[in-house]
C-alpha cells in the first residue's frame, strides 16, 4: 500500500457528500483506489460511537480489533480511502458526548494499525471543518431530525459551544506526529465540492472521468424542522415518535 487516506470527519462538514461521490464513482476509481465508507464498516462505527460516549478501554479495544480486521481484508493497492465521519466518534450532542475529544485517541489507534499492516504507507488524515456559527445550528438540527432532543437551539449552543473547535481537534491529531490536512466547507467550491481535496490526494490520472454529485443531506425547510422538534416534545414513546416524524418527512417530500 502506497497511501492510506482517512477522511475521518467531522460531522456536518460535507462528509456525506464525500462518501456519496466516492460511491458513485467507485467503478471508475477501482483501478486506482480501494474504498471503504461508512456502510462498509458498521461494526467499527458501533465501536467508535461507543468509545466516544463511554471512554472505556473495552470500547477502545473493540475499535482496534475492528479496524485491524478491516485492514486485514484489504489487499495491497496504490491507494486506500477510508471515509466515515464516525471515525471520530459520535456527533457532539449525543448523550455523554460534549465534543470531539475522542478523535485524537481514535486517530492514533488507526495510525498504529496501518503502520503494522503497511509499514511504508503514506498515511494522511483529512478532516472537513466549518465555521462555528454555521456548524452549531447544523449539528443541532441534525439531532432534531435523527434523535429525540427537546432543548432549543440557544440552549444547545450554550451547552456545546466548545465542540466547535474543529481545527483545534485536527491540530491535536497532528501533534501526535500524524500528517493532517483540513478543508473548510466554506472553501470547498470545486467541481466535486468537499470531495475534491480527498480525490486530489489519490493522485488519479488527469484524464480520469468522474461524475460530480449534487449536494447531499441538506438542511430541511425551517417549518419541517420545527415540526420535528415539536414531535420530539410531544411523543415520549419511541415508536410513536418514530411514526410521527416519518409522517412529517413524508409530507415534506410531497
Amino acid at each position: 500500500m502506497k497511501r492510506v487516506i482517512l477522511h475521518a470527519g467531522f460531522h456536518k462538514t460535507g462528509t456525506s457528500h464525500v462518501q456519496r461521490t466516492l460511491r458513485a464513482n467507485a467503478r471508475a476509481l477501482s483501478p486506482y483506489v480501494t474504498l471503504r465508507v461508512r456502510r462498509d464498516m458498521k461494526a467499527l462505527m458501533r465501536a467508535t460511537r461507543s468509545f466516544s460516549s463511554m471512554s472505556d478501554m473495552g470500547a477502545l479495544t473493540a475499535v482496534a480489533t475492528e479496524f485491524r480486521s478491516l485492514l486485514n481484508e484489504i489487499e495491497d493497492a496504490a491507494c486506500l480511502v477510508i471515509a466515515a465521519e464516525e471515525l471520530s466518534g459520535h456527533l457532539p450532542g449525543r448523550p455523554r458526548v460534549s465534543d470531539y475529544s475522542a478523535a485524537p485517541i481514535l486517530a492514533e489507534i488507526y495510525s498504529s494499525a496501518i503502520r503494522d499492516r503497511w509499514p511504508r504507507a503514506d498515511v494522511i488524515f483529512h478532516y472537513g471543518t466549518r465555521a462555528r456559527q454555521d456548524w452549531l445550528p447544523s449539528a443541532y438540527w441534525e439531532h432534531v431530525k435523527s434523535s429525540s432532543i427537546t432543548m432549543n437551539l440557544e440552549d444547545f449552543v450554550a451547552r456545546y459551544h466548545t465542540a466547535t473547535d474543529l481545527d483545534g481537534i485536527a491540530a491535536q491529531v497532528a501533534d501526535l506526529g500524524l500528517e493532517v490536512q483540513t478543508t473548510p466547507l466554506e472553501s470547498a467550491r470545486g467541481r466535486f465540492g468537499p470531495a475534491e481535496p480527498v480525490l486530489k490526494l489519490c493522485n488519479l490520472p488527469n484524464d480520469l472521468i468522474l461524475k460530480p454529485q449534487r449536494p447531499h443531506n441538506e438542511r430541511l425547510a425551517s417549518a419541517v424542522l420545527l415540526d420535528l422538534l415539536a414531535a420530539n416534545r410531544a411523543y415520549p414513546d419511541r415508536a410513536a415518535l418514530k411514526a410521527a416524524k416519518a409522517a412529517i418527512l413524508a409530507k415534506a417530500e410531497t
